[in-house]
C-alpha cells in the first residue's frame, strides 16, 4: 500500500512484479480502476483512453462517460478501499472506491479479465 492509501499495483509482496508483463492479479485490476477514475476527471481529454479500458460489449452503454464522471464526483477525495473476486470468480474483480472525507460516499467498479487481451477491463 502506498502512503496515500492506494494499493500499489506493482507490489505483489516480494517486490518482483514486472509492470510491463500482463498479470491476472488483483493488483493489476486496481491499477486499471485507478487509471479509469483518473481518466474520468478529464473525461473529454482522455475519452480514447477511457474507451480502451472498457470491455467492448459495454462500450456503447458508457456513452460519453458523463454519468460515470458525475458518480465519481459524488465520492470526494476518492481512493480504492478494497478489491476482491466475487464468489471466488477470478475472471471478475470488484474494486471498491471510497471517500477519504465522507464514509458514506462509495462506488464499485466491476472489472472483467479479457483472456484475448490479457488485461482487466471495466
Amino acid at each position: 500500500m502506498r502512503s496515500d492509501g492506494h494499493l500499489d499495483p506493482r507490489d505483489d509482496g516480494d517486490g518482483t512484479t514486472d509492470p510491463l508483463r500482463p498479470q491476472k492479479d488483483l493488483a493489476a485490476a486496481v491499477e486499471v480502476a485507478e487509471l479509469f477514475c483518473e481518466g474520468l476527471t478529464g473525461r473529454q481529454r482522455f475519452r480514447r483512453t477511457l474507451e480502451s479500458l472498457v470491455a467492448p460489449p459495454s462500450r456503447l452503454a458508457w456513452g460519453d462517460f458523463q454519468a460515470a464522471a458525475r458518480s465519481l464526483r459524488s465520492v470526494p477525495a476518492w481512493r480504492v478501499t478494497d478489491v476482491h473476486c466475487p464468489n471466488g470468480n477470478t475472471n471478475v474483480a470488484h474494486v471498491d472506491i471510497g471517500s477519504a472525507t465522507n464514509p458514506l460516499a462509495v462506488a464499485v467498479l466491476k472489472l472483467v479479465w479479457s483472456p484475448q487481451l490479457q488485461c482487466w477491463l471495466v
